[in-house]
């Protein structure tokens, strides 16, 4: 009743929307730079996955369990407070079997590269929203040189799919907001 609820209410808000004005200014030297960030950080985010200088941690261990068994039960996680939502996991494994072919740990970390690559260029698209195209580009350098998140999308971690999460979330709610369409307000928030 509750995902009803909120499917319905998204529908109602698509059909609704602002019509006439172009939600994203893009322009061709956007996707340029798009391009080029995903030439300088894509070859980083991919080089020697299999062989990273350091070993298998423990969270890759619980997530690739994780991943090799059939997730049941409550798909979102639901059921626990602070428990560890299902969805991840899911789509994760699903993309992995049908994609790649298996789950293991070489294509886990390939998908969690593309997970960092897909936040640093999410927060392009946040800042370029409501921002200069400098200071989108800028931001987007900042997010893809943390070391942090650098090791963590070379890795199989979860940690990389919250700030994914949280940018394309912001996305939305800025891109509904500043073109006052409820659909991608909706979504966003």
């Amino acid at each position: 009743l509750w995902a009803s609820s909120i499917v319905l209410t998204g529908i109602y808000f698509f059909f609704h929307r602002t019509k006439g004005k172009p939600l994203i200014d893009f322009h061709k030297r956007d996707l340029f730079i798009i391009l080029i960030l995903l030439i300088v950080f894509a070859p980083l985010y991919f080089l020697f996955l299999y062989t990273i200088p350091f070993q298998i941690h423990t969270d890759e261990i619980l997530d690739h369990l994780m991943l090799t068994r059939d997730a049941k039960g409550d798909f979102l996680g639901l059921n626990a407070y602070g428990g560890i939502s299902q969805f991840h996991f899911v789509v994760l494994s699903f993309l992995a079997r049908n994609v790649l072919g298996d789950v293991n740990i070489l294509n886990m970390r390939i998908l969690s590269a593309l997970q960092g690559l897909a936040a640093i260029l999410g927060t392009f698209l946040l800042f370029r929203i409501f921002s200069t195209r400098a200071y989108a580009v800028g931001a987007a350098i900042l997010v893809g040189a943390n070391h942090a998140f650098f090791a963590f999308s070379r890795s199989l971690s979860r940690i990389n799919y919250p700030v994914l999460i949280e940018v394309l979330a912001f996305s939305l709610l800025f891109l509904g907001l500043r073109r006052k369409c409820l659909f991608y307000t909706f979504l966003g928030g």
